[in-house]
């Protein structure tokens, strides 16, 4: 599953639109603010975003720097969405990213930086971590998966929030992986 295909889960099969080839898009890592340094693993998730733009139908990587999320992606399509890394997944942590993002878009910065010139605003965000920790990190019973993936979107359906859909995706040595999520969890996601 690509970037561009996460927010789309209420239907099983997504149409994918290639961009005209003729016409290359302007591509760029545009660093936005400054004082804030990356760790290692924000680092490691814009790099694998920037390197496979192309794989994953990104346009553009934007890198912020002393705001509440820590970057952004504009599609092929021209889709904006907030990209939040987290190493270590847990409820903790889900809950500091979905305050970060909520934040993030009440913020006069982003106002002036998305609103001003193109109107870029974001249409969900996605929370990108290396590894589940704590009660997240079990597996549930009788599967072959971490609870994790379920306890993110039951409490993702459960908070409703209407400005801005979040999803997880980790990010590993093969790549971005949306998890394997059972139909009894999808149900919850199409309304």
């Amino acid at each position: 599953m690509r970037i561009s295909e996460a927010f789309d889960l209420e239907e099983e099969e997504i149409e994918v639109i290639e961009p005209d080839r003729k016409e290359p898009k302007p591509v760029k890592m545009t660093h936005i603010g400054e004082g804030r340094t990356q760790n290692a693993f924000e680092r490691r998730v814009f790099d694998y975003l920037y390197q496979n733009r192309e794989k994953e139908g990104i346009r553009e990587v934007y890198v912020f720097q002393n705001m509440s999320v820590d970057g952004a992606v504009k599609l092929v399509d021209g889709r904006v969405f907030l990209i939040e890394a987290k190493s270590n997944l847990n409820w903790k942590n889900a809950c500091n990213a979905r305050v970060e993002v909520q934040r993030f878009m009440c913020e006069e910065r982003f106002l002036k930086r998305f609103l001003k010139e193109e109107p870029m605003v974001p249409i969900g965000a996605l929370v990108i971590f290396e590894e589940f920790s704590t009660d997240w990190k079990r597996k549930l019973k009788n599967r072959d998966r971490e609870k994790g993936w379920d306890r993110f979107y039951i409490e993702e359906k459960l908070l409703e929030f209407p400005e801005i859909r979040l999803r997880i995706a980790r990010l590993g040595e093969h790549g971005i992986d949306f998890g394997k999520l059972e139909k009894s969890t999808r149900w919850m996601l199409a309304s």
